[in-house]
């Protein structure tokens, strides 16, 4: 009892030392591991060409397994290669598992550090030079009109000033790399020249200015700001349509005609230019402080355009730009001479039936059998502003799941201590009312694969889920899929963020911000049939930058999952509503259609 801690350790290591139970440590752990390797709760775990270890799940108790022949190292039990590998067969595991064809989606593969780069496409230097001038060439008609622009509103503030081009000296503003400065009436990014207000820092892009001199709404034609009202779920179903209020046309027409229904004629009177061309910052109803005129300011040095114009000059002149330039046939692949589409060829898809029309016919090649060739006639429908539909695109990547539960698994754990990047809760948008609510992500992607309902009546609810993961990049939150998108990319000469030599955004200097590119994923529910309202859709914008969508998954909901015949009475009831409102005649209204009319826009026609 009056032994210290050190004598008592002592004391029993001597007294055990003989027993057999007591060992030492080194040779016991040296015999169980040798006696029960791998062991699972009591159980012996067979090594070697007997192990039952699977990959995927990480468990030994499953009765059969599939050996890879190629590493001879990786199994996959059936239940994980039905569940996560579905395309592939256990003969074609068997010949080369996932982790070789390096599309292994278990959790541990998903969230591997260093991911290899995709392979970028090889470019001769003849052709980076021939893309160099090829960009070139498009460039200066546009490059001749921003220094026009640039140099006449020069003028006319010199002209405002009183003083001579040579003697006004432009306020050149900082603008970190981080930053980016847009225009506040039509939300565009500002480039160089532009007019700003010293005290309320309002900003005004050039367009903007010349439209507003022209007696144009600067900006085009903005929607109105409704207040949303809300009316109930009975209202949005369609069942109270037989309430007596004015119907929608008669709404719409009066706020037309208000003094403050945001026509024309009120935002002219509001704000309009000076008799001298200069812009006066707008009142504060319109988002300035209407204080003092827009001074007139730009980004970069002057001398810049000067030395820019200098080298462009000095490139058009050479034998190199001359011989890449050369005038190349424009005459389309799809068409024959005299203007028919051709029938020998596979590359085109009838997209519409307009008479007299020359382009019902859209660009629609196969992934696969890309060659050098087709990125020229890529270029003559990308150049017409066509869309160009490609398929079979994700059959030149290694084949890694898209399935949405397959990315949640795969995106990285944050690190503690820093801020939350990724919650359980995600805010998604009911394409019924255009309502955003939170919803657990384990509930989104389970509504994705088996449907969702609203309670009453049982109408399909339609979800959508954008921008996701969300407060962080893709390429660090899930970077597989990340370098999986970039592999199947066609057209990589443009569409390559990275090293695409057609593409713009590649060519910025370091240190000015960049667009953002993406990758983005948009994940959203969808029904087989078009519901009429609350279809899953993407309101009609415009886009900074051209864009590529690639539909890497889908998934079919069983038809059981819905009542069809309520769907149909639902229907029943939206469609009388929505004929009240736009006629304000139940009644004599049975059934809606466009008729085009004088002007060429189309309006309803009820009959």
């Amino acid at each position: 009892q009056n032994f210290d801690i050190p004598q008592l350790f002592l004391y029993f290591v001597l007294q055990t030392s003989d027993d057999e139970d007591f060992k030492p440590a080194k040779k016991r752990r040296r015999r169980d591991a040798a006696k029960w390797k791998g062991s699972t709760n009591g159980k012996k775990m067979l090594t070697g060409e007997n192990a039952q270890m699977c990959h995927q799940c990480q468990r030994n108790d499953k009765k059969k397994v599939v050996w890879c022949k190629s590493c001879n190292n990786k199994r996959y039990c059936g239940k994980c290669i039905k569940r996560w590998y579905p395309n592939l067969t256990e003969d074609e595991l068997a010949a080369k598992c996932p982790y070789c064809r390096k599309n292994c989606n278990c959790k541990a593969c998903l969230r591997m550090i260093g991911v290899e780069e995709p392979q970028q496409k090889e470019i001769s230097e003849e052709n980076q030079i021939s893309y160099a001038c090829h960009i070139m060439r498009l460039l200066l008609p546009w490059l001749g009109e921003l220094q026009k622009e640039q140099m006449e509103e020069k003028k006319l503030e010199a002209r405002i000033l009183g003083v001579s081009m040579d003697e006004m000296k432009l306020e050149q503003i900082k603008c970190g790399p981080a930053e980016r400065i847009y225009c506040n009436r039509c939300r565009t990014s500002i480039f160089d020249f532009h007019r700003s207000c010293k005290h309320c820092l309002y900003d005004l892009c050039l367009i903007c200015c010349r439209e507003l001199r022209k007696g144009e709404i600067p900006g085009g034609e903005e929607v109105e700001n409704v207040q949303y009202e809300n009316r109930g779920q009975d209202y949005i179903f369609g069942k109270n349509f037989h309430s007596k209020g004015e119907n929608r046309r008669d709404s719409l027409r009066r706020r037309i005609d208000s003094p403050t229904g945001g026509s024309k004629s009120c935002s002219l009177v509001l704000w309009s230019a000076n008799s001298d061309g200069g812009i006066p910052c707008p009142p504060k109803e319109m988002g300035g402080c209407g204080g003092s005129d827009l001074d007139l300011k730009c980004m970069f040095p002057e001398k810049m355009h000067a030395d820019l114009q200098e080298r462009t000059d000095k490139v058009v002149r050479s034998d190199i730009f001359e011989k890449t330039t050369f005038s190349r046939s424009d005459q389309c692949p799809c068409f024959d001479h005299s203007g028919t589409v051709r029938n020998d060829i596979k590359t085109v898809r009838k997209a519409a039936d307009r008479k007299g029309s020359s382009d019902n016919y859209l660009y629609c090649p196969v992934a696969t059998g890309l060659g050098d060739d087709d990125l020229i006639h890529f270029q003559m429908h990308w150049a017409k502003g066509e869309p160009v539909v490609i398929s079979n695109v994700l059959q030149s990547t290694s084949g890694l799941s898209w399935a949405p539960m397959v990315m949640w698994r795969a995106l990285r754990e944050r690190a503690k201590g820093k801020a939350e990047d990724e919650k359980i809760d995600v805010r998604v948008v009911d394409c019924l009312d255009w309502c955003e609510g939170s919803l657990k992500i384990s509930e989104f992607f389970k509504g994705y694969k088996n449907g969702r309902s609203h309670r009453r009546p049982h109408w399909p609810e339609m979800l959508k889920l954008k921008d996701w993961p969300p407060s962080s990049t893709f390429d660090k939150r899930l970077p597989r899929h990340c370098a999986e998108f970039i592999s199947a990319l066609p057209f990589p000469e443009y569409t390559d963020p990275r090293s695409g030599p057609l593409n713009l955004s590649v060519k910025l200097p370091a240190g000015v911000m960049k667009p953002d590119l993406g990758p983005k994923s948009y994940i959203a529910y969808g029904f087989s049939e078009e519901l009429g309202r609350g279809d899953s859709v993407t309101k009609l914008h415009c886009d900074v930058s051209d864009a590529v969508n690639i539909q890497t998954h889908t998934n079919e909901v069983p038809c059981e999952t819905y009542d069809l015949c309520r769907i149909k009475k639902v229907q029943e009831n939206m469609r009388k509503q929505d004929l009240q409102e736009l006629r304000g005649d139940l009644n004599s209204c049975t059934e809606l259609r466009a008729q085009p009319s004088v002007d060429g826009s189309y309006e309803a026609v009820c009959t």
